[in-house]
């Protein structure tokens, strides 16, 4: 089975934020907001805007179901079990013992056979990364970095194609990522607000209502309200426990994530062959050693 945990998202790209609609936020914004970051030393109300972008990012984040917003994903995967071995690693050499079956298959209009063993299975020149999948940032095995479109793309459905061979399908888990024997997956994993013009609004709103208050100010946040007047018309409002409190971060949660699923529903069958991905502690282990 493809399994994936939140915990390998890591390293998220905050949201753009347009200040417009808060008068308090501070003049500098374009400023320190690029990149790199100035080098002078933040005000504490530049150091307020810049929490409260990251932390209206994040929350946008987790309330879409962890489906927009750019994360920095790192990915070890490991084959199928019906193809983790080598074909010469066993007494037969297109699978696991002298009765294996093989299983026939189609690909580009050819008819093949797909042993136990490391053959050239569909499953093994295709890999479902875990979506949405916006770029691919590299591919490295034992050390060496692929050359994009020549070695491999990814094609409509987000799906890692090799263009000649297929990818490992076993990898030493005991070395680190670029050593011999390693094979991972770098990518940008969601997405992008920064396309969606009701994304930006709704991220904005909330990152002014979350810096005003920060700033002691009167926050504009509609949590608990159970009627809202704007003219001459009012209406009644049921808030809920995934609602922001913020009218157009929730209008725009409404479109996206009606229900507020924390999760979006998938479709798993036991019956093919899925890729194993690692990554959450080799992400970890690759920061703190540069940042050591």
């Amino acid at each position: 089975m493809a399994l994936s945990a939140p915990g390998d998202l890591c390293a998220c790209r905050p949201w753009p934020v347009q200040p417009c609609c808060c008068d308090t936020w501070p003049e500098t914004w374009p400023e320190i907001s690029g990149c790199p970051p100035p080098e002078r030393e933040l005000t504490p109300d530049e150091l307020n805007a810049l929490s409260a972008q990251r932390i209206a990012s994040s929350r946008l984040h987790i309330l879409s179901a962890y489906r927009w917003g750019l994360c920095e994903d790192l990915v070890r995967p490991c084959g199928p079990q019906q193809c983790r071995r080598p074909v010469n690693c066993g007494p037969n050499p297109y699978g696991y013992g002298a009765a294996s079956p093989l299983s026939p298959y189609v690909s580009n209009g050819s008819m093949y056979n797909c042993g136990c063993g490391c053959s050239a299975c569909e499953i093994g020149c295709t890999i479902v990364l875990p979506g949405p999948v916006h770029e691919v940032v590299s591919v490295t095995i034992d050390g060496a970095e692929l050359v994009p479109d020549r070695d491999y793309f990814v094609n409509g459905e987000g799906a890692l194609v090799r263009t000649e061979g297929c990818w490992p399908h076993v990898q030493d888990m005991r070395a680190a990522c670029g050593e011999p024997g390693s094979f991972r997956v770098d990518y940008l994993r969601g997405i992008n607000p920064a396309a969606d013009p009701d994304a930006i609004r709704a991220v904005s709103h909330l990152a002014c209502a979350i810096y005003t208050d920060m700033c002691g100010g009167t926050c504009p946040s509609l949590k608990n309200a159970t009627s809202i007047t704007r003219g001459d018309v009012t209406w009644e409002k049921t808030p809920g426990a995934r609602d922001t409190g913020v009218e157009p971060a929730d209008e725009w949660l409404d479109l996206i994530n009606p229900r507020r699923m924390t999760q979006l529903p998938y479709v798993r069958s036991l019956d093919l062959p899925r890729w194993i991905f690692r990554g959450a502690s080799e992400f970890r282990r690759r920061t703190s050693g540069a940042s050591s």
